[in-house]
């Protein structure tokens, strides 16, 4: 489809949550924002925490 546009597709990232114990993503939250920050996901994020569930941050 880029291929019709002139313009270039902007940037986009990922908030990934991985499970260590599987080495395995347990979860993707999309963010179409390149720039914007991960606490602007936290509205789709904060529903999948669970009890006892342990979060880092790796930049």
């Amino acid at each position: 489809m880029l291929r019709e546009i002139s313009s270039a597709p902007l940037p986009g990232q990922s908030l990934v949550v991985l499970d260590p114990s599987l080495i395995l993503a347990v979860d993707v939250f999309p963010c179409e924002d390149g720039h914007a920050q991960e606490r602007s996901l936290f509205d789709e994020v904060l529903p999948t925490v669970e009890e006892d569930d342990e979060w880092k941050s790796r930049p």
